[in-house]
């Protein structure tokens, strides 16, 4: 198995070689230039399955590239996960599943719900139940060294993603 690196999953290298995934079965390679290295990687006749998640855009590129040597290919693209409820909804369910749904893993979860389509006739009971502060009293918010000390977790900041923001942007 090889695995590209994305920001945070070097980790993840430590994680197999913890739980006793012999050495060369997962091979991580870190580059600045993906679609030379993945374009590579995907000519080789060893390679026999490709698994991506994430946009559309780049998921189209590693399939025309998995096509050459007939790859198995599995893609969970778009990142707009939709959240339905129905007119006949048990509402208070739906209102705890779309805030697990959306909340899950402080909101980063790439399959977090990015849309929500809820019936007519129902809409305005959620949206005046869902705006109610309580309904955000079992999520901690503030400070992210503050709620790491309260949960043990919290959402990850890549200090390389840093440049990207501006204060006030």
């Amino acid at each position: 198995h090889l695995l590209q690196h994305a920001d945070g999953l070097a980790r993840l290298a430590e994680i197999f070689e913890e739980a006793g995934v012999p050495a060369g079965v997962v091979n991580m390679i870190t580059t600045k230039r993906s679609g030379a290295v993945v374009g590579t990687i995907l000519q080789d006749r060893r390679v026999r399955k490709l698994s991506f998640t994430g946009s559309t855009e780049v998921g189209r590129v590693l399939l025309r590239g998995a096509a050459d040597n007939v790859l198995s290919c599995s893609m969970e693209l778009g990142g707009n996960a939709p959240f339905i409820v129905f007119e006949d909804a048990d509402l208070d369910a739906a209102l705890e599943g779309a805030m697990i749904a959306k909340m899950r893993n402080g909101g980063e979860a790439c399959t977090a719900a990015n849309r929500f389509f809820v019936h007519r006739d129902v809409a305005e009971w959620l949206l005046k139940r869902g705006a109610k502060p309580t309904m955000f009293s079992s999520i901690a918010l503030g400070r992210g060294d503050l709620v790491r000390s309260l949960v043990g977790a919290n959402p990850q900041l890549i200090a390389a993603r840093m440049s990207r923001f501006s204060p006030g942007s």
